[in-house]
């Protein structure tokens, strides 16, 4: 008896690949939208938000918000820079309670970002499944979730893939439209009032537009040339943008409350090396707030937030169940290079790169927690998890194969560095109970077994292992 799985038309595979990842964080935090919950604490609560309102009010008066005359005696508001000034989403806290304007626009941007994730893995590996596992895996993803108290870091979060899809345009078509629109998603960033992320997010798009012309097709170094410099004028026109808000921010950094920071200030709220374990088992030392069924006691280092960078391990292990596919092209290339980078700057005084940086590297000197960079890994994943979707719907039965021996792969080397983590001396003062301990490694483990066994059934029916990955997918995001 042979089953039959509904087969969806281009049209309605688009739809439902939109809808779907607008749902997810709708259906996530619903509760917050309408109902009781609020979803606003810490920073958010007692800073950010109460800004938002000073700045709105300055606005509705017809003047720029440049001074605060409700905090320290007055400072300059716009010099601040976190007071998001230029950045018009922020209307919404002035037309609805603030409370339920914090979540609507705490899901807008995780729907944002999702959907900016599906349009670059699409475009890269040219199939609606590929973007929708994609957008996914990144929606609903750990950065964001975990910095619900940070709405300063969303619009990083949220334009960083619309970013580097616009500069993948603008390496291959140097028309003007796509230099406005990279310029306009860096610009959404700087104006949204985090400098930090204005960095990371400006500087990845240069390294992946970079990366995907100096390792693509063989060309003339003239022609390499010309392609850097288009992304470069890019991203610098992003900055002239975002200039009205960067530079008052940058003119009153000297009397901040740290206007210079020392090597060992800098690394603070970065991942030491006992504390990697947590971009897979993110429950590993317990949790915040009881979550529930890890509810012991954080006992890390850093806040747990600063440390939020689970990369999922489903579309971990698709991402490397597609990795041949991905090696092929520069883009795939690129986003590898990016990841292997941002590694060595998430990890801080582990490696020697750190100093250097530091000391060399253009505003390294100017932030800590250089942990938020995971945000540039967290997505390079889930776009490379778009590669191994292709293959389950699009490639021959021989590569479905290769695949599903990497994922076995990938499986067992997760399970044995999740035994391992365990016994490290080091890492032992950090763990949560022995209960909690195990659900946190077993957990993440079972979607990478499950995304295993939806890539073996692909061998069989590629419509019943696409049901299964998306699923899969978003349990993992949400769990």
């Amino acid at each position: 008896m042979q089953l039959t799985v509904w087969t969806p038309s281009r049209r309605q595979a688009r739809l439902g690949s939109i809808g779907l990842i607008v749902a997810f964080p709708i259906v996530a935090f619903h509760s917050a939208l309408w109902g009781t919950r609020s979803l606003a604490f810490s920073d958010a609560i007692e800073y950010e938000m109460p800004i938002y309102r000073v700045v709105l009010a300055a606005w509705r008066h017809g003047h720029i918000p440049t001074w605060n005359r409700y905090a320290f005696s007055g400072y300059p508001l716009l010099g601040s820079s976190q007071g998001g000034v230029f950045y018009f989403p922020h209307i919404l806290y002035g037309l609805i309670d603030p409370v339920r304007a914090f979540a609507w626009l705490a899901v807008v941007h995780m729907a944002f970002a999702g959907l900016g994730a599906r349009t670059l893995s699409k475009r890269l590996w040219h199939g609606e499944f590929a973007g929708l596992l994609s957008g996914l895996a990144y929606t609903v993803g750990s950065f964001a979730v975990g910095r619900l108290a940070q709405p300063v870091t969303w619009a990083g979060y949220a334009f960083l893939p619309w970013a580097l899809w616009a500069v993948d345009h603008v390496v291959d078509q140097r028309k003007p439209i796509w230099f406005a629109v990279t310029a306009g998603c860096l610009a959404m960033v700087g104006f949204d009032g985090h400098p930090q992320l204005y960095w990371i997010v400006s500087s990845a798009t240069l390294l992946y537009g970079v990366g995907r012309v100096l390792l693509g097709r063989e060309s003339p170094w003239r022609a390499k040339c010309r392609d850097v410099l288009a992304a470069l004028g890019a991203v610098l026109l992003g900055g002239a943008l975002a200039a009205v808000q960067l530079l008052p921010a940058a003119a009153y950094a000297p009397i901040s409350g740290r206007p210079r920071l020392t090597l060992a200030q800098a690394m603070t709220y970065a991942y030491p090396a006992t504390h990697l374990p947590l971009l897979g088992f993110p429950y590993l030392f317990g949790s915040t707030g009881n979550v529930v069924p890890y509810t012991d006691p954080y006992k890390g280092t850093w806040v747990a937030r600063e440390l939020a960078g689970y990369v999922g391990m489903a579309a971990l292990v698709l991402a490397i169940a597609g990795i041949t596919l991905a090696w092929r092209r520069a883009a795939g290339r690129s986003l590898m290079l990016l990841i292997g980078l941002e590694m060595f700057v998430i990890v801080g005084s582990v490696t020697p790169v750190a100093p250097w940086l530091f000391h060399y590297g253009p505003f390294f000197n100017r932030f800590r927690a250089w942990g938020r960079h995971v945000v540039v890994i967290d997505l390079a994943v889930a776009v490379l998890a778009g590669a191994g979707a292709r293959v389950v719907v699009h490639a021959s039965q021989r590569m479905k194969a290769q695949a599903v021996w990497r994922g076995l792969a990938t499986l067992g080397v997760l399970a044995i560095l999740g035994w391992f983590v365990q016994q490290w001396h080091a890492v032992r003062p950090f763990l949560a109970g022995p209960a909690v301990r195990t659900l946190a490694v077993l957990v993440p483990l079972s979607f990478a077994a499950a995304t295993v066994v939806a890539l073996t059934f692909s061998l069989l029916d590629r419509r019943i292992a696409a049901f299964m990955l998306i699923a899969i997918v978003m349990g993992d995001s949400w769990a």
